[in-house]
């Protein structure tokens, strides 16, 4: 009887510890992603900022 309730114990925890593991590799890869996404944003609205002022200093030239 003890011994099953301790095969059942370390059971779970082994199960717990590798979704855990799971669940925070997710997380990590998300969130990696998302602030690729925004670097991108944020660059593309930069350079753009920068071609409106190179096409109005061309323009004064």
């Amino acid at each position: 009887m003890r011994l099953i309730v301790l095969l059942t114990f370390a059971t779970g925890m082994a199960a717990t510890a590798l979704v855990a593991g799971w669940v925070q590799q997710s997380n990590e890869k998300q969130a990696r992603d998302e602030l690729v996404k925004a670097t991108e944003r944020a660059a593309d609205v930069v350079t753009k900022r920068i071609e409106l002022y190179q096409y109005g200093l061309r323009g004064a030239r």
